[in-house]
């Protein structure tokens, strides 16, 4: 089990890119990459996608980002994710990220992450915790 965990990671960050795969949308600045998918509110994001057990995970690094998405599923569903899986996985947020060993291989998924919980345990709303991840605050983020 351990060894497919490791193979399905390692298979996982060859397709996670932080760059943008497609051209900007009418909607978005033409030098601002546009914002991934994700949804405007709780409500919408209804149900709520079921995420991997953190203790599958022998990396503490790895398992405490599970951890947090059992913790804050909402904030995450209403968070984008900037390695643009909803192009490549189809994923609808960054809590999608969780639902499989996507962020286990994916520094991008698990910085914004941890930073959607520090402003979360901070007292941030989802939406201003959005604005910070859309900014680019993950990026300054230490695993």
């Amino acid at each position: 089990m351990r060894t497919l965990l490791l193979l399905a990671a390692a298979v996982t960050l060859v397709s996670c890119s932080t760059e943008n795969p497609t051209t900007a949308s009418a909607n978005t600045p033409a030098d601002e990459p546009p914002v991934p998918a994700h949804f405007q509110n709780e409500r919408d994001a209804m149900p709520l996608p079921k995420t991997m057990d953190a203790k599958l995970f022998s990396d503490p690094r790895l398992a405490k980002v599970y951890e947090i998405a059992r913790r804050i599923p909402a904030v995450l569903a209403q968070q984008p994710c900037y390695c643009y899986c909803d192009r490549g996985h189809g994923h609808r947020s960054l809590l999608d990220c969780q639902r499989d060993n996507h962020s286990a291989g994916c520094t991008v998924c698990r910085k914004e992450v941890l930073l959607a919980d520090r402003l979360s345990r901070m007292g941030l709303s989802a939406k201003e915790i959005r604005t910070s991840i859309i900014r680019g605050d993950w990026k300054q983020v230490a695993e």
